[in-house]
């Protein structure tokens, strides 16, 4: 018996049929039932039936799983020998060989009972059909209805035919439902796969709306701390006025009262305080001059350095109408000190210098006063150059040249001062400045005591170009203007120039040159000083894109051409999508610039 189970999977697909069909529905529905809840996954899309056992869809599958696991098809077989008990035990007791007695148990139990018991016990006789009475023929004649013998063979062969090609329907059938349940497979695991992303990607989505919720009430709780505060400073001004109003009548000494209270709020912090005080004085006409300086402290306090220059440049231009040129020169120089290079600071000190250019002891009243005054070198020889009646000779404690004075250099018979130089320097002049140098360093074994206050006297009117001149190597850098002019800027604010001379200086102190700015066109509108950026490109400071073209491809192009780096914070990942390019990111702290590459510090 276990050679015959053994070999029960080589037959199992033509007997599965024939078994459920003998088995009968109600006995093999209970069997079906058991099977299904062992094994779900062999009834997807059915409902578990005998009929559902033998569809092409779950045969396959059927079949499959009784290779993996036959107690499955031996279940079906106990049930189908518990039904057929009988018949096994007379189809075991035939004697070897013994085929005279399948007929009649053929016409008791059924043709496919005895073939099924025959095949379960090994034996392969064929199973005739049930005799019929013999009908008396005549010699040579055939019984009636009885097709001749070629006739005979030729419905067998047909018969077979028929049989063949139903076989092979059912097996495209049977290949046709297994690719479809392997499509459905497939399509379920994916669709679980989908399903298990979406589900992971609702929980990233809900994590970070958490985390956004929680800033938005973070923002809020600033937000209101915020406006309560500045309801208190508020408050605290309005009675800081009224106080002010009221000493002013009751007090002889309430200016004084005044300032300790705004010199008092700039070294708490406050300087918001005192900027929004003064300006409420200012359009009352109440501000006086020594509270003008603490309010043009505070402006510079909250870096609104446009204002604050501004403010300066009124005292100076009101104590130039007032008849003293001197305290004029001496406010817009300080503010020039603060703010170097600054175009409205510039434009004053030009105005001022065509004004008093008739004057011939106005240097004189000057010079002794700029030793009181507490400006820089720079700022202090700016305001000589200012001072200077023409025709006069400068004054330079000695140097035996200033910075309009000409020189020929090095047998080349071509002249230039060191202001020249300094604007040859300012509009990347290459031929020039590499002129110079090469002549300064002849000059350096010769006469090293003239090449030093040639130093000076360029150090006194720029530092920067000063370095550009002595440096033994220099490094080209193309510059992204607009970038540096709105560094810090927020959403409504006018561009800073000063950002853009900050950092041009700043680079030229570390051995750049030439500084190639580069800006887009929208600065001239954008700017609160459009004259001076025109300015600017008139003499070549500068190079200013056209309209519709974007400056960020001009600097890639420059920067590529040269192979140099680019001093900006933006990525041009429009321009430069591969990031070939070394790029310099910088940050402004008031008139301190650090600059930095990607990996380390300048």
């Amino acid at each position: 018996m276990d050679d015959v189970e053994s070999s029960l999977p080589e037959r199992w697909a033509e007997m599965l049929p024939d078994l459920l069909e003998d088995l009968g529905r109600a006995a093999a529905k209970p069997l079906v039932k058991k099977i299904a809840a062992r094994k779900p996954e062999l009834f997807f899309g059915f409902r578990p039936t005998p009929e559902a056992l033998l569809s092409p869809a779950v045969r396959p599958r059927f079949l499959k799983a009784a290779e993996e696991s036959p107690d499955m098809a031996q279940e079906l077989l106990a049930a189908w020998r518990e039904r057929r008990q009988g018949l096994l035990e007379e189809i075991a007791a035939l004697p070897e060989g013994e085929k005279d007695a399948l007929p009649e148990l053929a016409a008791r139990f059924g043709s496919r009972p005895v073939r099924l018991a025959l095949c379960l016990n090994g034996k392969e006789a064929p199973v005739p059909a049930p005799e019929e009475p013999d009908i008396p023929q005549a010699a040579g004649i055939s019984p009636a209805g009885s097709p001749p013998e070629g006739e005979s063979e030729r419905r067998e062969r047909e018969a077979l035919r028929e049989r063949a090609d139903r076989l092979k329907a059912e097996q495209k059938a049977r290949e046709k439902a297994e690719s479809e349940a392997r499509a459905a497979e497939a399509k379920i695991a994916e669709m679980r796969r989908l399903t298990l992303a979406a589900h992971e990607e609702k929980e990233r989505l809900q994590k970070q709306a958490d985390r956004l919720q929680r800033q938005v009430e973070r923002g809020q709780s600033a937000r209101d701390a915020l406006e309560e505060e500045v309801r208190d400073l508020a408050k605290s001004l309005h009675s800081l006025q009224k106080s002010y109003e009221e000493a002013l009548g009751a007090r002889p000494d309430a200016e004084r009262v005044l300032l300790n209270a705004l010199r008092s709020l700039l070294e708490s912090g406050e300087a918001g305080a005192v900027a929004s005080f003064c300006r409420t004085l200012k359009r009352q006409n109440a501000l006086g001059e020594s509270a003008r300086e603490y309010y043009i402290a505070a402006l510079e306090s909250l870096s609104e350095t446009g204002e604050a220059v501004s403010e300066q440049l009124e005292r100076a231009q009101q104590a130039l109408d007032a008849g003293m040129p001197s305290q004029a020169l001496r406010l817009a120089c300080e503010a020039w000190d603060r703010h170097p290079r600054h175009p409205k600071i510039e434009a004053f000190l030009e105005d001022l210098l065509a004004a008093r250019r008739s004057d011939a002891a106005f240097l004189h009243r000057v010079e002794g006063w700029l030793t009181r005054w507490p400006l820089s070198p720079a700022a202090r020889a700016r305001a000589r150059a200012a001072a200077r009646p023409p025709g006069e000779a400068p004054r330079h404690q000695g140097r035996p040249f200033g910075p309009e004075k000409a020189f020929l250099w090095g047998g080349r018979r071509y002249r230039a001062s060191a202001l020249e130089i300094v604007r040859a320097v300012d509009r990347n002049d290459e031929a020039l400045v590499e002129a110079v140098r090469a002549d300064l360093r002849a000059k350096r074994r010769d006469s090293p005591a003239w090449v030093r206050q040639f130093f000076q006297t360029v150090g006194g009117l720029d530092d920067s170009c000063k370095v550009v001149l002595g440096a033994p190597e220099l490094t080209p850098v193309v510059m992204d203007g607009s970038n540096a002019a709105w560094h810090g800027k927020r959403p409504g604010d006018a561009p800073d120039l000063d950002h853009i001379l900050l950092l041009r200086e700043t680079l030229r102190r570390k051995g750049c040159f030439p500084v190639v700015v580069y800006i887009d066109a929208a600065l001239v509108f954008q700017s609160s000083l459009p004259d001076t950026v025109r300015r600017w490109v008139q003499e070549e400071q500068i190079v200013m894109a056209d309209a519709g073209i974007d400056a960020d491809e001009m600097i890639v192009r420059e920067a590529a051409r040269r192979g140099c780096p680019i001093a900006t914070n933006d990525r041009l990942r429009e321009w430069d999508p591969d990031n070939r390019l070394l790029k310099w990111r910088f940050q402004l702290y008031g008139e301190e610039v650090l600059i930095e590459t990607e990996s380390q510090p300048f």
